[in-house]
């Protein structure tokens, strides 16, 4: 009784080729069989943004400094916006932003230094870039710190997936 058992639940299982449909066993080899997680009833809760930024690259304390650029990056993400005639000419790449920081922690200069984009663009799709980073670097807020005003260069990665 159970041979007939075992051999449907053989027969039943089979592996499928990456993206194919179709179905794929190297002869003598074991068939692995990949289960995808069940989704979780709700909704999942985003990462909370951080309402001041912590200035995480003058920490000597390596789990504070990571801690704080983790903060930074959700910030970030949270205002970056693709610029809609980047997306039309599909325009992607990386912006170097030099943002000078008050005392307070807001925003005094920002400029873009350097563009990497993927393919040359109008000056209407650099103009949105740069407005784009302005728009961001001025959204946040870091943390007050005593003394001169800091400079930081800011990353900002544009690619469509």
């Amino acid at each position: 009784m159970k041979i007939p058992f075992l051999i449907c639940l053989a027969w039943s299982t089979a592996a499928k080729a990456q993206g194919s449909g179709e179905v794929y066993a190297a002869p003598g080899m074991r068939v692995h069989l990949q289960t995808r997680a069940l989704p979780k009833k709700g909704r999942a809760k985003p990462a909370a943004i951080p309402a001041i930024v912590p200035r995480f690259w003058h920490s000597a304390d390596s789990v504070a400094w990571q801690t704080g650029y983790i903060q930074y990056l959700q910030a970030l993400q949270h205002f970056m916006k693709f610029p809609v005639e980047a997306l039309r000419e599909q325009v992607e790449g990386r912006l170097f932003v030099r943002a000078i920081l008050s005392a307070e922690g807001l925003p005094i200069k920002v400029e873009v230094v350097k563009r990497n984009l993927t393919t040359t663009a109008s000056h209407a799709i650099l103009n949105a870039f740069d407005a784009e980073a302005a728009r961001v670097v001025g959204a946040l807020r870091f943390e007050p710190k005593a003394g001169l005003p800091d400079t930081i260069i800011i990353q900002m990665s544009y690619f469509m997936q």
